[in-house]
């Protein structure tokens, strides 16, 4: 496995710290986990010097709110997220 530095800075987060991130090889995207809150982008702008926008990226906020810590997907594209204070992994009922 080789990591490289990306050129891409970001200058609004979905929350005050990131705290995971995950990612979905059926759609090419990377998600930040944050408190309540999950920002994704596609995986492939991130090449070079970084191409992102601010029309990259999709937000979502959970209602009612709740602790997230982390975020992951299987094969099919089903998302696994766990959550904090009540310990739980809720589990997508569709494909994203």
């Amino acid at each position: 496995m080789i990591f490289r530095r990306t050129d891409q800075i970001f200058r609004h987060l979905p929350g005050t710290h990131v705290q995971s991130m995950g990612y979905n090889a059926k759609r090419g995207r990377l998600y930040l986990i944050s408190d309540d809150s999950v920002a994704s982008f596609p995986a492939s702008r991130l090449k070079g010097r970084g191409s992102l926008t601010n029309k990259s990226f999709d937000w979502s906020e959970l209602t009612p709110k709740r602790e997230t810590e982390g975020l992951v997907f299987d094969s099919t594209g089903h998302g696994y997220l766990l959550t904090n204070h009540s310990p739980e992994v809720l589990v997508s009922t569709t494909v994203y």
